[in-house]
Formats: C-alpha cells, sequence, structure tokens
C-alpha cells in the first residue's frame, strides 16, 4: 500500500484491543523528556533533515517555539480539549475531515499537497475537523526519504520516525493490518 493506493479511501480502524495496543506502541526515536529539552534533543536527531511533519497540536505548539517545522498536522485539541495556541505563521494552511479512529482521504490527499508545497510556500499547515490522531501513518508513507515524522505519545513523550523505506514498511504493515476500508462520511 503506497500513499496513491489510498488517498481516495476512506480507512477506520479495526475496534479491537490488539489494534489500539499495537498503535499505541512506540517506535522510531522515542524522547522521554519535557519540552524545550524534548524539542533541544529532537533538534540534534533531526539536524537539517527537511521535510519536518509534525503531528499534533502539543508537538506543534513545542516545535514552533523551540524549533521549526514544515508540516504541521493539528485540530486544536489536546486529549480532546479545545486548545488555545498561536501557531508559527504558515505560509498556506489546508483544511480536511477525519472522524474519529480514521484516516481519511480528505486528508490523506491534504497530507500529500501539503508535502508537495512546504518547499516552494513555506511552512504548510493542515487544519483537521476531527481528530488528528492516527494521521501519522499516513505522513510516514507519503514523507519523502530524508525527512521526519515527529508525534506526542499519548503517554507524555516524542516519537521521532525518519522517513525511510524500513519505516514506511512498519506503517504500512500497521495500515493493512488494523483497518478496514469503510464508506467515507461524506
Amino acid at each position: 500500500m503506497s500513499g496513491g493506493e489510498f488517498a481516495e479511501k476512506h480507512y477506520r480502524l479495526v475496534d479491537s484491543r490488539r489494534a489500539r495496543e499495537a498503535l499505541s506502541y512506540s517506535w522510531g526515536f522515542l524522547v522521554f523528556e519535557e519540552p524545550p529539552e524534548s524539542v533541544h534533543l529532537a533538534r540534534l536527531l533531526v539536524g537539517d533533515s527537511r521535510p519536518l511533519v509534525v503531528v499534533g497540536d502539543e508537538v506543534s505548539r513545542s516545535f514552533s517555539q523551540y524549533y521549526r517545522w514544515d508540516v504541521a498536522v493539528v485540530d486544536f485539541r489536546s486529549r480532546r480539549v479545545a486548545l488555545e495556541w498561536s501557531p508559527a505563521y504558515p505560509s498556506a494552511a489546508l483544511e480536511c475531515e477525519n472522524p474519529p479512529s480514521s484516516i481519511s482521504g480528505s486528508c490523506v490527499r491534504a497530507l500529500r499537497r501539503a508535502l508537495a508545497m512546504w518547499e516552494k510556500e513555506g511552512r504548510v499547515m493542515v487544519v483537521v475537523r476531527g481528530e488528528e490522531d492516527l494521521l501519522s501513518l499516513p505522513a510516514i508513507l507519503l514523507c519523502p526519504d530524508g525527512g521526519w515524522v515527529v508525534y506526542g505519545n499519548w503517554r507524555g513523550f516524542l516519537s521521532l520516525i525518519p522517513c525511510t523505506p524500513l519505516f514506511r514498511g512498519i506503517a504500512r504493515r500497521l495500515l493493512l493490518e488494523f483497518f478496514k476500508e469503510a464508506e467515507s462520511p461524506h
């Protein structure tokens, strides 16, 4: 499954304990420090690599404040509570809808477009109506070699995923095993 193969489809998380356990498993490089130290450690790993994709409001806020990002995926909520913050000014903003426990074709298209735009446009923010939690998986699949995807684990630490064939293979496996094609809500 490549980015093109699931772009127009809507996928729903299989509702099982095994699926939730697998998706909450930590992978990539893990940083257990609080901001700003977590961002400084991430900066050592990421260096000048581009693009840097941050998924989630807390991560986006911390990277806006202490480092940088090229693509940010946010829903202006943290742990299902509205979160007010001022993001680093994006050059462009795209919107998509993503229901809970889903990966929508709408958001995959927005991610693909953001990753195509950032180099010419500068920072591109993808604003999600719904939940952005699971969008790190398509971000990893769509991110070109040399980039990074960073997201916050609900337990309070950062997961930094280098965009390599190995990690795209892991993301692909998770999508194939724990998601099923569903009818789009739109």
